[in-house]
Formats: C-alpha cells, structure tokens, sequence
C-alpha cells in the first residue's frame, strides 16, 4: 500500500521496479511466512522471537536472548523451541534446576524429542542424581537404543557408582547398532579392567586401537596390560607406537623408561625420564 502511495504521488507512470518490490511484499513474502507456518507448525510471531532470541545469543547478549524467550512462552505456553531454546540459556549460565525445568516442559509439549531427554540425564548426573538420569538413559535406549550419546553417559555413570558389569551390558548393546565405535571398545577395556579381567580388557582396547590406530589413549593402556602380563617387548611397542603420536603421553615416556630400567639399559631410561617429566611435571614424584 505504502509503495502505491509512493508511485501515486511521487512518479509518474508506472515504476517496474517498485512494482516488483510491491509483488514480493505482498504475494510472495506472505507465501513464504504461510509455508514456514505449516512446515514448523508454529506461528510467524513464535518463529521471529526465536530468530531474534538465537540472534541476542549469537551476539553474546544473553539477558536480551531471556527477555525475547520469556516473552515468548508467556505468549504461546506451548511453543517447544521457546522452552527448549531458554533450558540451553539457563544451562549456560549454571542454573541447573531452571534447565531441568525447561527442558522438561519441552518434553511434556513434544514427547517424541527423546533427544532432550540427553540433556535433562546430564544435568541430573551433575547435580548428583545419578539414580534418576540412570532410569532416564535406560528409559530413552529403550525406544532408541542405537542412541550412543545415551549409551555412553549411562556407562559413565555406572562405571562411577562402581556397577561395571551393568556399564558392560550398556556399552555391548551399544555395539550392535554402533559396531565400528572407538569409544564403546574403549570404555569395555575400562570396565573389564575394573573388574580384573585383563585378557577381556585387552581384546576391547586391541579393537579400539584397530578401529582409529590414531588415537593415542589405547596404545598407551595396551602398553600397561602388557606389562602386568610380563610381556615387556609387546608393552614396548605399544608405547613407542604411543608416543609417535601427536597426542603425547608423558606416562608413555614413564613406562619406557621402567622397561628399559629392567633391560639394563640405563642410558635410555634417564633420557624417557627426562622427556616425562618436561611433558608432565608430575611424573616427577612417580619417578
């Protein structure tokens, strides 16, 4: 209407251009607005509050990115992306209780978004209710148990309340759905080393190594297991394969120099000595 007024007054004839601006304002602008309506399912007003709230958020302005998201759910109580998006901005600033809050009522909107449920276990295993997020993970791999981001922080908690055999089962039903994963192999070879039973221990860290032989962190435990069984040429090859590496591991250099040690080879030994320690000053008291 405006831009018709413009042309009215102000041009004489007609004016292509503002009659291309007036055609997308008022046809193809409204199209696009009533499409996105229907995809997200949600109203026009809604979907420019979050833009705006993810913008303040992009732009570091937090309390604005609140203020445009309390806003919004005090005015669509129901809008799952408002209650979603204002548990991310309460986590951030470590309020754990509002987040769990939100979070939940996002659920309670949208109950097929299991993927929140991740969140809300999280923030309950770092206030300290592990049995809680424990029931939540398990409830979740139930409906999606290829779901690894479940699998491994259920494993992580149980491996800390010291129920490894119950990590292990996690961590094997995991398998079948995640069967080339490094960190599922990994954290088997820590439960079974936490139960003792070195040689299980080792078959997970092997696959792990063979899975990403990149990856440092089962090398260097390949290396000890090697050692606990005596094998001191097998534990050194892990471990110089360890520290070819560019992840170093300062523990590596420890090890190396303990093997060389009972070789006899003392020369060697004060050199992995004085690499662990300018790698990590701490390997100083070991020593």
């Amino acid at each position: 209407i405006l831009i018709n007024f413009i042309e009215l007054i102000f041009i004489e004839g007609t004016n292509v251009t503002l009659k291309l601006i007036a055609f997308i304002l008022s046809i193809m602008l409204p199209v696009v607005v009533f499409g996105l309506e229907k995809r997200k399912k949600i109203d026009f007003p809604e979907m420019l509050n979050i833009f705006l709230a993810n913008l303040m958020l992009k732009m570091g302005k937090e309390t604005e990115a609140k203020r445009y998201l309390l806003t919004l759910i005090n005015k669509y109580p129901e809008s799952f992306e408002g209650h979603k998006l204002l548990a991310e901005v309460y986590e951030k600033e470590g309020r754990i209780s509002n987040a769990v809050s939100e979070y939940l009522r996002a659920i309670e909107i949208s109950p097929k978004e299991i993927e929140i449920n991740y969140n809300i276990a999280n923030l309950m295993h770092a206030e300290g209710k592990n049995n809680e997020a424990i029931e939540l993970l398990q409830d979740v791999l139930k409906k999606k148990p290829e779901h690894f981001k479940c699998t491994e922080l259920l494993g992580d908690i149980l491996i800390e309340q010291e129920r490894y055999k119950e990590a292990i089962s996690a961590y094997t039903n995991s398998l079948r759905y995640n069967p080339a994963n490094y960190n599922l192999y990994y954290n088997l070879g820590i439960a079974y080393t936490m139960l003792n039973d070195f040689q299980k221990a080792k078959e997970n860290y092997e696959k792990a190594a063979q899975i990403n032989s990149d990856l440092h962190k089962a090398k260097y435990t390949l290396g000890q297991l090697a050692l606990i069984y005596g094998d001191l040429d097998e534990a050194k090859n892990f471990l110089e394969e360890c520290i070819n590496d560019e992840e170093v591991e300062a523990g590596a250099y420890f090890y190396l120099a303990r093997i060389s040690i009972i070789k006899g080879e003392l020369d060697k030994a004060i050199n992995y000595i004085n690499i662990a320690v300018e790698e990590d000053t701490e390997v100083y008291e070991k020593v």
